[in-house]
């Protein structure tokens, strides 16, 4: 019984290990086309410098490595390029730079922008009208089961003066500046308030906030993960047959992923629905609502679930499932 149980664990770590092997694979292969293409790219950019003759050398700004053009609405005015009179300097530029060349560097800047935004987190500089010290920080996620970057957060972060109330000459001093948040675009969820305590007037304050904003985000876009994987079992998977394939048929949740309700396919009669309430790293609550008689089985099953590591849901949820099959619980 034991080296069956063993031999069944194995078996879900290989197809565990199996399935990270392909999404490593992918994103490696991702990251070598991105950098192929840069490099021909650059090769097309050299070669055609090479042919094309220019009488006299004209003074032409080098494009930015990244170019942000795409925020949000209620912070998109404190990113746009400041107006400068450079007439002169944009017509000679004109008359040397080609449209194909124009389209190359664009198309390069954009791959050198996916590039850096593997990385998560791009701090960049703000251009605005004012003496303020403003530093914008944009925040990247990856979703493993679509491959695909997320919509990103941004944040603004302005440095103010640090004003204290002095009891003995009644009047308001300046004790210096520190940094704190302006605007952003992050979720509700994302405990911001407690975070930017930690800001003072030093760039690793900055460092700090940033990775524990990120890392956050992470751990909520893995449970999301997660739960798409959930819906990728099938019931082929478990020897079962069927007109359909899922054997889950919906996974309701909220923006946190904290509350989430997964329903199994079953028929009509029959019900069965699990209901769980996740931290940031583990499953705090499970409660199964099902008309199954077999209240002990799903008691059971509830008991395997509970303080399960967001890590293990997967292999978790394979044994549940399973001994719901063995008890017909699931058909």
């Amino acid at each position: 019984m034991e080296a069956t149980v063993l031999s069944k664990e194995v078996e879900v770590l290989q197809q565990d290990i199996t399935s990270l092997s392909t999404d490593v694979a992918s994103l490696q292969n991702t990251q070598d086309e991105l950098l192929q293409e840069i490099k021909t790219l650059e090769e097309e950019i050299e070669q055609q410098q090479t042919n094309h003759k220019v009488k006299e050398p004209a003074i032409v700004d080098i494009p930015d490595i990244i170019k942000h053009s795409h925020f949000d609405p209620s912070i998109s005015s404190y990113f746009k390029e400041p107006e400068e009179d450079t007439d002169m300097e944009s017509h000679d530029a004109t008359d040397h730079t080609t449209p194909i060349q124009q389209d190359l560097e664009l198309r390069e800047n954009i791959l050198y922008e996916n590039i850096f935004r593997m990385t998560g987190i791009t701090a960049f500089p703000v251009n605005q009208y004012s003496e303020d010290e403003l530093l914008g920080i944009r925040f990247d996620t990856y979703s493993t089961s679509t491959n695909t970057f997320k919509t990103p957060h941004y944040m603004i972060l302005q440095k103010n003066n640090i004003i204290s109330n002095s009891d003995k000459e009644q009047s308001l001093t300046e004790e210096g500046k520190i940094w704190s948040v302006y605007k952003h675009t992050l979720p509700s969820y994302v405990p911001l308030l407690e975070y930017n305590k930690i800001l003072d007037d030093s760039n690793e304050s900055i460092i700090q906030l940033s990775t524990l904003v990120r890392n956050f985000l992470i751990k909520i876009q893995y449970k999301h993960d997660k739960l798409d994987q959930l819906l990728r079992l099938t019931r082929t998977q478990f020897n079962l047959d069927s007109d359909t394939d899922a054997i889950i048929s919906n996974i309701d949740r909220d923006l946190s992923c904290q509350r989430i309700l997964i329903t199994f396919k079953q028929p009509v009669v029959r019900k069965l629905i699990l209901e769980l309430k996740l931290s940031l790293d583990t499953i705090e609550i499970c409660t199964f609502h099902s008309n199954s008689p077999d209240k002990q089985t799903l008691k059971f099953c509830q008991s395997i679930l509970k303080d399960c590591n967001i890590n293990d849901i997967i292999k978790k949820f394979r044994l549940v499932i399973k001994t719901l099959i063995t008890h017909k619980i699931i058909e």
